[in-house]
């Protein structure tokens, strides 16, 4: 193969990969703008509706009538369900607009709402004075499943963690059919954290598997 070939090749692939760097910069200011925008949205949204609070059903008028608003002049994407998503992104994080703009751009709109899913339980533990998020699993844990809570315990670090709040813990749990699993997800830099002080409060993965476990089969009796 000719010296000139590999040099030619390897041309090839400097320029894509300086089209694939400029796409997804390209992706990720856009994406930044979309969610400060939906945050803004709901903003508006929210301080409206208190506008009129006094009239029965206002909020729910006031959704109905900005979807066809938005539907006739904008197109689609604009649904009552889209909008109550984009209230309640706000609702949830009135605080995001301090959110950096590099942790926004890694973020997408599907994400945001992923968080605010009916499936994911956030409480509050008193005792470790943390956030503990559950996602709770019908069907086979996957590392996507893993790596989507990883997602959440950053946002809730980043926008509801405050001084004196150890990092948020995130747990799956995940019946099967045939077999419990249970995950703890625990970013790399807590790992200690969670070994000499969660662990000494929160049952392992095994105790916590077997308790449901246990749970499972009372109710199948």
């Amino acid at each position: 193969m000719s010296t000139l070939f590999i040099g030619e090749n390897i041309f090839y692939s400097e320029i894509s990969e300086l089209l694939k760097q400029a796409r997804d910069i390209a992706y990720k200011s856009v994406n930044t703008i979309m969610v400060q925008t939906y945050w803004q949205i709901g903003k508006r949204i929210v301080e409206q509706e208190q506008q009129g609070k006094h009239r029965a059903n206002y909020g729910d008028y006031l959704i109905t009538n900005l979807s066809r608003y938005l539907s006739d002049s904008m197109g689609k994407g604009f649904s009552e369900a889209n909008l109550w998503n984009i209230r309640q992104f706000y609702l949830v994080f009135p605080d995001f607009d301090q959110f950096s703009t590099h942790c926004v751009a890694n973020l997408s709109w599907t994400n945001i709402r992923l968080i605010m899913r009916l499936e994911n339980l956030v409480f509050y533990n008193y005792l470790l004075k943390c956030f503990v998020i559950i996602d709770l699993k019908s069907c086979k844990l996957t590392h996507s499943d893993i790596g989507q809570m990883d997602m959440y315990v950053r946002m809730f670090d980043a926008l509801k963690r405050i001084e004196g709040d150890n990092p948020t813990i995130g747990i799956i749990l995940c019946a099967e059919k045939d077999e419990t699993i249970v995950k703890y997800s625990v970013l790399k830099e807590n790992k200690h954290l969670f070994a000499s002080k969660y662990k000494t409060v929160l049952p392992t993965e095994d105790e916590l598997a077997e308790m449901i476990s246990r749970e499972k089969q009372k109710l199948m009796e």
